[in-house]
C-alpha cells in the first residue's frame, strides 16, 4: 500500500481498476455460491431493464452513456443466453425494443435479494472508513467534473503555463498594480483563518503602508497577468523590537500547483536578505496542509499554536533568515 500512498493522485488509475477488480470477484462468488447462474456483466442490462421494461438499444447507450457499438454488443450476449429477445414496437415498426423473456425474468426475481445484500453491505464497508463514507458522492463529483473539462484539457493546460512560468517576472508593489493586488490579499483573507483580520491596512491602505516602509510587497506577473503577491509587515512590539510577518502569501486560484508557490517563497526569502531581515514569522490555518509543508521544507519551524475568535489553533510558524 506504501507506493500507492505516496504516488497519490498519480496512482487512482490502477486502484480504481484493482478495486474494481476485487469488487467483481467477490460479486461473481457470490452469485456462484448461491447457484444463480449470473455475470456481472448483465447487471446494467438488467437493472435498466428492471426499471422500464422495454428499451432500445440507443436508450440503453444514453443511459449507460457508451455507443451503440457497445451497448449492442451487451445486448446480443444477453439474446444469446436467451435472457433477452427483441420486439417490434407497435407503433413505429421501424424501431425494435428488447425486453425480458421468462429465463430473464426468473433469474430477474433470483438476483434481486442479491443485489439487496450487496448494496447493504457495500454501504456498510463504505460507512467502516473516516472518508470512505462520502466514496460514491466523491465519484459522482469527479465524473461531473471531468464531464465538464477532461483531464487531458486539465494536463495540457497545466503543463502550457509551467512554460510560461520561465519567464515570470517579480516587481515591487505600484499603486497602478492596486487592484491585482487586493484581489489576492482578499483570496488570501478568504482562505487563511488565521489572517490577520483585525489589522486590514494591508489591503485597505496597502499604499501608505508601503511608503511609510511598514510594509513590503512584491507581485509576480506573466503575460502582463499578475498571479502572485506577498505582502511583510514590519511592526514594533511592547519592547520596541521590530517584528516581521507575512501577511499574504497568495497565488491565482488558476495557477496553484504548478510550482509557482515555491518561486513565490523562494522571491520572498531573497527580499528578506535584501533588506537585511533575520528572522519572518506566518500564521497559517492547518486546513492549508501544502503551504505549511512547503514553509517547512524552506526551512520554517513550528514555533507554537494560535487560536482564533473560535477556538480554532492555527500554525506559527517562524524562520531565522
Amino acid at each position: 500500500m506504501k507506493v500507492y500512498e505516496m504516488a497519490g493522485e498519480l496512482m487512482i488509475g490502477s486502484r480504481m481498476k484493482r478495486l474494481g477488480e476485487k469488487f467483481f470477484s467477490d460479486v461473481s462468488k457470490v452469485y456462484k455460491s448461491q447457484g444463480i447462474p449470473f455475470e456481472t456483466a448483465y447487471f446494467p442490462v438488467f437493472y435498466l431493464l428492471n426499471l422500464h421494461q422495454a428499451l432500445t438499444v440507443s436508450d440503453v447507450a444514453r443511459e449507460l452513456e457508451i455507443t451503440q457499438s457497445g451497448a449492442s454488443q451487451m445486448i446480443t450476449v444477453l439474446v444469446k443466453n436467451g435472457l433477452v429477445c427483441y420486439a417490434r414496437n407497435r407503433d413505429d415498426k421501424r424501431i425494435r425494443t428488447i425486453s425480458f423473456t421468462s429465463e430473464g425474468s426468473q433469474l430477474l426475481r433470483r438476483v434481486e435479494p442479491v443485489w439487496e445484500a450487496i448494496e447493504n453491505c457495500f454501504r456498510q464497508l463504505l460507512e467502516e472508513g473516516e472518508n470512505s463514507r462520502y466514496f460514491v458522492q466523491a465519484m459522482g463529483d469527479i465524473e461531473e467534473s471531468m464531464i465538464r473539462e477532461p483531464l487531458f484539457s486539465r494536463v495540457s493546460k497545466a503543463l502550457e503555463k509551467r512554460l510560461l512560468l520561465k519567464n515570470i517576472l517579480f516587481f515591487p508593489y505600484h499603486q497602478t498594480q492596486e487592484e491585482a493586488y487586493k484581489k489576492l490579499a482578499l483570496s488570501w483573507l478568504i482562505e487563511n483563518r488565521f489572517a490577520k483580520i483585525d489589522d486590514t491596512d494591508f489591503i485597505n491602505q496597502i499604499d501608505r503602508m508601503v511608503e511609510s516602509g511598514q510594509g513590503i510587497v512584491r507581485l509576480v506577473k506573466t503575460q502582463n497577468q499578475v498571479i502572485g503577491a506577498f505582502c511583510v509587515s514590519k511592526r514594533e512590539d511592547a519592547g520596541a523590537e521590530t517584528r516581521h510577518e507575512i501577511l499574504v502569501f497568495s497565488v491565482k486560484d488558476s495557477w496553484r500547483h504548478l510550482g509557482l508557490e515555491q518561486l513565490l517563497l523562494f522571491q520572498l526569502l531573497e527580499t528578506l536578505k535584501e533588506e537585511k531581515i533575520d528572522r519572518i514569522s506566518i500564521t497559517l490555518d492547518r486546513g492549508l496542509a501544502c503551504l505549511i509543508k512547503l514553509f517547512k521544507s524552506a526551512g520554517f519551524f513550528l514555533d507554537c499554536l494560535e487560536k482564533n475568535e473560535k477556538n480554532e489553533a492555527g500554525f506559527v510558524l517562524t524562520k531565522k533568515v
